[in-house]
């Protein structure tokens, strides 16, 4: 039987401290596997190509009025200061434990405004994630 090998992910420097501080703007609370869900969803929008194609621009993008990560509009994300347990996602990110390139979106559990543009794929603690249509 084959064992999958996990894909390494190379950040800078720069799109490492987004990451880390949309992790712990949103996540703070959800342990290390809760953060590195949020920086996949960040790095997979960065992929498709019906994104931003920069890790902060991304986080900082607009719809209408509304930007996409509530952190991001409230300033929690601009004064959030990252944990140990961010460097830990990150580095879990890094080594490609994560590597779910399907998860595109999230919010905030039984919130379920999402579900006319994407599709639900699983909740993790206080977060639904999801797919494209």
């Amino acid at each position: 039987m084959m064992m999958e090998v996990p894909q390494c992910v190379e950040v800078s420097y720069e799109d490492a401290q987004c990451l880390m501080k949309i992790a712990q703007s949103e996540a703070g609370n959800q342990g290390v596997d809760g953060m590195a869900l949020v920086m996949q969803t960040v790095l997979n929008r960065v992929e498709d190509e019906d994104y931003p194609n920069t890790v902060y621009d991304v986080i900082s993008q607009k719809l209408g009025d509304y930007y996409m990560f509530q952190s991001y509009a409230n300033g929690t994300y601009a004064k959030a200061i990252p944990c140990a347990d961010c460097h830990l996602a990150l580095a879990e990110i890094e080594k490609g434990t994560y590597s779910d390139d399907t998860i595109i979106a999230f919010e905030v559990t039984g919130t379920r405004s999402l579900d006319k543009y994407f599709f639900y794929a699983f909740t993790y603690g206080d977060h639904d994630f999801y797919t494209e249509k």
